[in-house]
């Protein structure tokens, strides 16, 4: 057991890991974010007005910060420097919120009324959604790895720990569905090309597009069935799914941009994957500390 609790520890560790080295590319290096359009954009379309050469300034030193927290992470944890990462992750979802770089949601199939009017409300705020399992990482690495038990979830750990990771990762596969759903270009995008590199074949538009309504539903079912039950099957297919959609960034885009794309993504199949030890673990007469 004790290895196995070492196994969760590791698995956040390098999830935690990879996505600081690839937020810390993508931030620093390629300038390619929402953090670096919020801070020099002007005010009226939701900016900070710091002007461009003191916004790439702050994301440098930012991706600095990161650049140590992978080192860190991987050899010896910081408090620290995983706090600096979990506020990192939220304003980074602050950013993409405030300069509308989310996806836009299509909400008028809802009509006119109360219903369509929070949906319009609350979609704004979608970017928290998408990346609930990033910002959750670094917060679950720090509640398990400074653990007195060591353990997580059902054995001997308050249930606080497991329902973060439970609600993050639902919260983000059903954002995920939602843009699928939506047929969101990116995604067909990457299916239309992950076929024809993989199989070697051509997927009509109209196909793709039919994929894409399956693979919603689905990942807006086993977000519903992870908050309902404690069932190591939907725990274990979301791992896989989290692993596969990354991956396939490393398979459609060009090899400098797929890696940090992939990287950040860790904690898609990280999560779920953390979730499945960890209730294989658990035994039903397990007391679960309060």
């Amino acid at each position: 057991m004790a290895n196995d609790n070492r196994t969760i520890d590791w698995i956040l560790r390098v999830a935690v890991a990879l996505q600081c080295a690839g937020y810390a590319w993508k931030v620093g290096v390629v300038g390619d974010s929402p953090l670096l359009g919020w801070l020099w954009e002007p005010r009226d379309v939701g900016g900070l007005a710091l002007g461009e050469t003191v916004g790439i300034r702050i994301c440098q030193a930012v991706a600095v910060w990161l650049a140590l927290a992978t080192v860190s992470t991987l050899v010896s944890p910081s408090r620290l420097l995983l706090a600096g990462t979990l506020v990192f992750q939220i304003v980074y979802a602050a950013a993409a919120w405030q300069t509308h770089s989310g996806f836009p949601l299509d909400v008028t199939w809802l009509g006119r009324g109360p219903l369509r009017n929070a949906a319009e409300a609350l979609v704004p705020y979608f970017p928290f959604a998408s990346g609930a399992a990033r910002i959750a990482a670094p917060l679950l690495l720090m509640l398990v790895h400074w653990s007195r038990m060591r353990k997580l979830l059902g054995v001997a750990i308050a249930p606080l720990t497991e329902w973060i990771a439970r609600i993050a990762v639902a919260l983000t596969f059903a954002a995920h569905g939602l843009e699928a759903l939506s047929h969101h270009g990116g995604f067909l995008d990457m299916l239309i090309v992950a076929t024809r590199n993989v199989l070697g074949l051509r997927l009509p538009e109209a196909v793709a597009q039919g994929l894409l309504t399956g693979i919603g539903l689905v990942d807006l079912a086993v977000a519903a069935l992870l908050l309902v039950g404690r069932w190591r099957w939907v725990a274990m297919y979301m791992a896989a799914w989290g692993f596969a959609t990354a991956a396939a960034r490393l398979i459609v885009l060009d090899g400098y941009i797929g890696w940090y794309e992939f990287a950040v993504r860790s904690s898609h199949w990280a999560l779920p994957l953390v979730l499945v030890l960890a209730w294989r673990l658990a035994r039903p007469s397990t007391q679960v500390v309060q």
